[in-house]
């Protein structure tokens, strides 16, 4: 007997979303669908880190290793940088490894792989997704699509699912979004996994109120545990959401013209209830010139260089060939005082607690840190 329906959900919400957007719900067990015939796939990006994650700490179980196990304890080619990296340190992005461009050739796992030493502070890494890939195969001595199909995609009943080898463990998953919800519902009865997955990690500067999981970001609304992760490729993007203890999720996927995380809400709030998410507010106020030395300098996380510099009583952070100013928007952030297309105005920084200078920024709202450049560890200066 099939899982899935769809006459609820389409009441609920069909005319509230526009027609680019396909949506599953799994709610006590079952799938609805929106559209009703969706059976096309597509590219789910960063949510298969979700089942990456799940898949090696299920891995990690069965061999008796610790997430607190180095890298290199499996991986043993890895040079001895690597050997302070552990497993959990890539799950949720705290190794201080660079995040190559998706446009560059692979790099080697080197020195030069790190913009910070690892352990310091979040900064989201695919390259990380990849190690974990090899951790699989080692441990299982079995290619990873492989792995994934046997032991996440086909218990789960994901039917209509696919991976792409050249995206990997951190983004290879093709996928409806009622298979991604199958996905949602075998992880939440999977409470050995999750209890790793969630378990509370590092802050997330650029995201208010969420923290790093195990290959997810975890946050609460409601009272409620969320986790979820979102994905971007090739201009299709995706978001799994899920609340384990109501056995509840939505999946999403759609084009970049519409935010994937809004269409959430709108099924929290239509089928839970919740009280609608209040935009952030804005607390815009002038930089001291005498603040300037805290933060003028350059910045990197090789390929992606920042640079704020000052021109009389006004600072600017540079990106590229575009120069924008900067105001203060709270306590741990500057911000752009500008309307950005797509993008958020804030720069949430981490400062050094010796000097209370900016160490770390996180341009236009990334989760992609850069580091001021004198004292780097490692990198191609």
């Amino acid at each position: 007997m099939s899982d899935d329906s769809s006459s609820d959900l389409t009441s609920m919400i069909s005319p509230e979303l526009p027609g680019n957007i396909r949506v599953a719900v799994l709610r006590d067990g079952r799938i609805e669908k929106f559209p009703e015939n969706d059976r096309k796939p597509g590219k789910a990006g960063s949510v298969t880190k979700l089942f990456t994650a799940a898949l090696l700490i299920d891995e990690t179980l069965r061999a008796g290793l610790s997430l607190d196990t180095p890298v290199t304890t499996v991986l043993n080619w890895l040079p001895s940088p690597f050997q302070k990296v552990t497993l959990r340190h890539l799950l949720s992005h705290q190794a201080g490894l660079r995040d190559w461009l998706p446009t560059d050739p692979p790099e080697p796992f080197d020195e030069t792989a790190f913009f910070t030493e690892p352990g310091q502070i979040f900064s989201y890494s695919n390259p990380g997704f990849a190690l974990l890939g090899g951790v699989i195969e080692k441990l299982t001595g079995h290619p990873f699509r492989d792995e994934l199909h046997r032991r996440v995609i086909l218990p789960s009943r994901m039917r209509d699912t696919g991976f792409l080898d050249e995206e990997g463990p951190a983004g290879g998953l093709v996928a409806t979004t009622a298979d991604l919800a199958r996905g949602a519902r075998w992880l939440i009865e999977r409470s050995d996994l999750l209890v790793e997955m969630m378990t509370l990690g590092v802050g997330v500067p650029s995201r208010s109120g969420q923290r790093a999981g195990a290959g997810c970001f975890l946050f609460e609304r409601d009272g409620i545990l969320f986790f979820e992760h979102q994905g971007m490729v090739d201009g299709t993007v995706s978001l799994l959401r899920v609340a384990p203890q109501l056995n509840f999720a939505v999946a999403v996927l759609t084009t970049e013209e519409t935010a994937p995380e809004s269409v959430a809400d709108v099924i929290l709030e239509n089928d839970l209830g919740m009280i609608p998410v209040t935009p952030p507010s804005f607390r815009f106020r002038r930089v001291d010139p005498g603040e300037f030395d805290r933060f003028t300098g350059s910045y990197a996380n090789l390929p992606r260089r920042t640079r704020i510099f000052t021109t009389g009583d006004q600072i600017f952070l540079q990106r590229g060939g575009t120069a924008l100013p900067l105001v203060w928007n709270g306590d741990d952030r500057l911000a752009i005082p500008l309307p950005l297309e797509r993008r958020s105005p804030d720069v949430p920084i981490i400062f050094q607690k010796e000097t209370s200078r900016a160490e770390y920024l996180y341009p236009f709202g990334s989760l992609r840190a850069v580091r001021r450049l004198e004292g780097m560890v490692a990198g191609k200066n």
